[in-house]
């Protein structure tokens, strides 16, 4: 039998570990190259494939025809540089941050780096190079 004090301390714990489980959650799902095609700013589709384009997708080395036929058309292109917007907070109407894909090609228009670069303010920080 379990006593009234054991039994208040199993209830904290357990709500704690549920609260640690909650602080951790964030969605994950595969690449999926229709829902990546069908970009808005309201949707989470590009945020939660991330993580699986960037670590099972060959990126670098692959040719601006390839990542096009994978990706779709880019939101941006900048000098050598294929921009994907991957999501876009906003205050109220205007843009205060957000994160992006950029794939730089080299001369031969070969992917040779790729970066996740989040912005705020329209002032960047590069936080992942790969």
């Amino acid at each position: 039998m379990v006593s009234n004090a054991n039994f208040a301390s199993m209830k904290w714990s357990v709500f704690i570990l549920f609260l640690i489980s909650l602080s951790g959650c964030k969605e994950y799902m595969k690449f999926d190259k229709e829902k990546w095609a069908t970009y808005s700013i309201d949707d989470e589709y590009r945020e939660e494939m991330l993580n699986d384009l960037t670590a099972h997708y060959k990126l670098r080395g692959s040719s601006n025809k390839q990542i096009r036929e994978l990706l779709g058309e880019p939101e941006y292109v900048e000098n050598m540089d294929l921009i994907y917007e991957i999501y876009t907070d906003f205050d109220v109407i205007d843009p205060c941050g957000g994160e992006r894909l950029i794939f730089h090609l080299d001369k031969d228009s070969i992917v040779s780096d790729f970066r996740v670069e989040k912005w705020t303010n329209r002032r960047h920080k590069w936080w992942m190079w790969h």
